[in-house]
């Protein structure tokens, strides 16, 4: 999260600058609440299963409303013509594609994490708020790159929104509910104030902003940066 907030974000914005289109009052106010909420129940220390209840019914919630916002696109879902239906097979088979390599992916990932963590002794906290981090969010630049570039910076923006409502409402919410989480010491000091704080300022900057730019990828970048310094004295356990 805080990769893809600050250096992901940051990178995507240092290559195409960004028209500012997502819905202001609804995703935007969400999020904000959202942050905010997990903030306080890290703050407590730990994570129990009604709070990953609330967490899975937020995300949840947004998500419908967000399909509820869309009406053009489920009239034009509903009117298709069949002639569309093998660009439909298509893009399903490119999907499970996507997704068969993508769960290949994680496992060499994890098998690579495990590795490093023996031989070059980092702390797991580190290597999984770094490195681990680092190698999904460069998967969200991407996809946030490509659609600015043709001219559709609101799939970009919806990437950002979306992907945090998941990362803090839906995965934490299930993994709360399947085993309540404990926070590290580490985690309340450092890594949960930081995730929410740089949600808090991307969140405020979208909603103040009609464009972000260079000048805002190079201060994300630098964001990353600092964490990175942050981390530095806690990177062997």
């Amino acid at each position: 999260g805080v990769f893809m907030l600050t250096a992901g974000l940051g990178i995507a914005l240092l290559l195409v600058p960004m028209n500012v289109t997502i819905p202001r009052a609804g995703p935007l106010g969400m999020l904000v609440v959202l942050s905010v909420f997990v903030l306080v129940l890290f703050s407590r220390g730990s994570i129990h299963r009604v709070a990953g209840g609330v967490l899975l019914f937020v995300a949840l919630a947004v998500m419908v409303w967000l399909y509820r916002r869309s009406p053009v696109l489920v009239h034009a879902a509903k009117v298709e013509s069949p002639a569309a239906a093998p660009s439909r097979r298509r893009a399903a088979a490119l999907l499970l594609v996507g997704v068969t390599a993508m769960i290949i992916g994680a496992e060499l990932v994890v098998r690579g994490v495990g590795s490093l963590i023996a031989t070059a002794g980092f702390s797991e906290t580190f290597i999984g708020m770094t490195i681990v981090a680092m190698g999904e969010g460069l998967e969200e630049t991407a996809r946030m790159v490509v659609p600015a570039r043709r001219g559709h910076p609101e799939l970009a923006w919806g990437n950002v929104v979306g992907t945090l409502v998941i990362l803090l409402g839906f995965n934490l919410g299930v993994i709360a509910l399947v085993r309540p989480l404990v926070a590290d010491p580490l985690v309340l000091r450092l890594h949960a104030p930081y995730l929410i704080g740089v949600s808090l300022l991307v969140a405020l900057a979208l909603i103040t902003s009609r464009r972000l730019g260079r000048g805002t990828g190079a201060a994300l970048v630098s964001l990353y940066v600092l964490y990175l310094a942050l981390n530095a004295p806690h990177m062997w356990p």
